[in-house]
Formats: structure tokens, sequence, C-alpha cells
């Protein structure tokens, strides 16, 4: 496996993040791991949030998932995650549902790629 051989489509760029790690495979799967534990219970916090109509905290947790997806080059995610932070700061409340209901089909999807990753090889990679 090389470098061009990891996940990388417009919605998930491991290169480019790899790349912004300086090349740091162990890093890199540090945080997709700590991204992918963290990110049931903060999709739960939009959830819960969106039905108690708390728009700052959908904002809040909608932006701290954007950076964190971005770290990781999981484009799609982030921006998805922008949406629902830009729609929480305007109050528009029956967006945020339909765009949560994406945003949890895009972490699912993330978590299929990541498993299919084959992290053992990643700090051996020619970079």
């Amino acid at each position: 496996m090389t470098v061009s051989t990891l996940p990388c489509t417009a919605e998930l760029a491991f290169e480019e993040a790899l790349d912004a790690m300086g090349g740091d495979g162990e890093l890199l799967q540090e945080i997709v791991e700590i991204f992918l534990e963290t990110g049931h219970e903060q999709l739960r916090q939009l959830e819960t949030a969106a039905e108690r109509g708390d728009m700052e905290l959908l904002q809040n947790v909608a932006h701290s998932l954007k950076g964190s997806a971005a770290s990781i080059g999981a484009l799609g995610f982030a921006a998805v995650a922008r949406d629902v932070e830009c729609m929480a700061r305007v109050g528009g409340r029956t967006h945020v549902q339909e765009l949560l209901v994406h945003l949890r089909e895009k972490y699912e999807e993330l978590e299929a790629v990541c498993a299919e990753v084959d992290w053992d090889i990643l700090p051996s990679l020619s970079y």
C-alpha cells in the first residue's frame, strides 16, 4: 500500500490529512479513532439539542465536529457539520433535523471506510 491507495474521494481525503500530519500514520490513526469514539456521543448531543431547540449547543457541537472531521480528511462530513452549524446560527430548526439525518449517514459512511483501512501499514507507507 502506498499513500496513493489511501481512501481519497471528494468526501474523504486521508492522503491530505496524512500530509498535514507530516506523514505520521500513527498520529492519523489515533486522531481518527478518537473522532470515531467521540462521534456517536456528539451526534446524540446534536439530536438532543435539536429536539430541545437549543440552537447555541447545536452550533457549538457542530462547529467542533466540523473542525475535527476536516483534520482527518472527512470533507463530506465536515461540509454537512458546517451546514448544521450555519443553520443553527440562523435558527433554522426545520432544516436542522434533515441535516442531522444526513450527518449521521456521513458518519456511518466514514466508519465503514475507516474499518477498511489497513492501519498497521500506515506508519510504513512510502511518503
